[in-house]
Order: structure tokens, then C-alpha cells, then sequence
């Protein structure tokens, strides 16, 4: 009876990591490496797969924008807070989504919470799957030229000059898969390396006893 409960209470405490570990990894935060580029062509893609739940940033200087690249596989459902934004002033941010051409498609100032910048689930119904960019900067900024033309940059004249952390929590988000993908395959596995060795060994072998009979 006693080796029962014990084979019971190990069971049960497997069964507890193996939901901790699957919470874990549902959970997927990306933070910015160094300082994300502000244009469409410099922006900063998430390494990873599957999804994307919140984006880490910074802005500083004041008139500093990052712009992040993502998947979103159905834009009808796609939205994103602020909230967890710690800025030195009053948190009154822009938000902006791009299409992969750097075309924006949707901006924002200040529906959500606060002064803070917010995408609705909806917001984006009509668009297509796949790659976006995402951009935030301080209240007010403007993109250097119209919505039907790639952003080339940002005017920003921030109303209160402030820094400090900058948190995207997104629904509906994906890492590029594109890109994940061609992150794996340009790393080789410790097998692969280990038979590519021992096929080096085996031809300078074969090479060293031809050269000898």
C-alpha cells in the first residue's frame, strides 16, 4: 500500500512540472536587443516559433521609435496593449502596424488605458495573413509619408519628453516563421557535425592507405 501511494504521489507531482512546463513555454516574451531599428527595412524580427506574447522594449531617447517585426495568421483577431508601459512621464505613446511592405494599415494614440496606445481585436478585419511591423514611439509623432507609400521614418515632437520601458502584449501573434526556419537550418545538429567528422576520418584514411599499396 505504501509503494502505491508513493508510485500515486510521483505521478501526481510529473503530471504538476509537465503543466508548469507547458504555462512556461505558453508564455513567450521577446526583449529588444540593443535598440530595434525605426524603419520597416531596419526593423527588429523576434527569434522563435509558434506564439509571440509580449514584446519587451525600451524608448530612449525621447524621440526614439522601434518597429518589430511578426506573423499574425488572423488579423480579425489580432490586438495588442500597453499595459506594463513605465515611462518617465505621463505614458502617452503611438502605435502603428505596418504590412510587410511597410505600408501602414492602422495607428493609434490613446484608446487604451491611460494615454496608452492600443489595437483592438477587429481592427485589422479585412487584412490578409501574414508578416507585419509593429511601431511605437511618443505622443506626437507622424509617419514621413502617406499611408499608401512604405514609412521611411518618423517626425516625432514628443509633448512630454520621457523615457523608459515599453511592454507590447499581443494576442494573435506569431514569430516569423520564415525567418525561424532559416535560423535552424543554418545552425547544424551536433549529429549532423559528429557524421560530417567521421566521414572527414574515413576519406583521409582511405586517401593515407591508397597513397601507401
Amino acid at each position: 500500500m505504501q509503494l502505491k501511494r508513493q508510485h500515486i504521489a510521483g505521478a501526481l507531482i510529473t503530471c504538476l512540472c509537465f503543466i508548469s512546463i507547458a504555462t512556461t513555454a505558453a508564455a513567450v516574451t521577446w526583449n529588444e536587443i540593443s535598440d530595434a531599428g525605426d524603419t520597416p527595412l531596419t526593423a527588429q524580427t523576434p527569434i522563435g516559433t509558434g506564439a509571440l506574447n509580449t514584446i519587451m522594449g525600451t524608448l530612449s531617447p525621447a524621440n526614439d521609435t522601434d518597429v518589430f517585426r511578426i506573423y499574425i495568421p488572423d488579423p480579425s483577431i489580432f490586438a495588442v496593449d500597453m499595459i506594463g508601459t513605465s515611462l518617465s512621464g505621463d505614458n502617452d505613446t503611438e502605435l502603428y502596424i505596418l504590412n510587410a511592405l511597410g505600408n501602414l494599415v492602422f495607428n493609434n494614440d490613446d484608446s487604451g488605458p491611460g494615454w496608452l496606445s492600443q489595437v483592438n481585436a477587429g481592427n485589422l478585419t479585412g487584412q490578409s495573413a501574414g508578416i507585419y511591423l509593429i511601431a511605437y514611439n511618443l505622443f506626437s509623432s507622424v509617419p514621413e509619408n502617406s499611408q499608401l507609400n512604405p514609412v521611411t521614418g518618423w517626425t516625432v515632437n514628443p509633448y512630454h519628453s520621457q523615457t523608459g520601458t515599453v511592454q507590447l502584449n499581443l494576442t494573435g501573434a506569431e514569430f516569423v516563421p520564415q525567418l525561424a526556419a532559416a535560423e535552424t537550418a543554418s545552425v547544424p545538429e551536433p549529429s549532423s557535425l559528429l557524421l560530417l567528422g567521421m566521414g572527414l576520418v574515413g576519406f583521409s584514411a582511405r586517401k593515407l592507405r591508397l597513397k601507401f599499396f
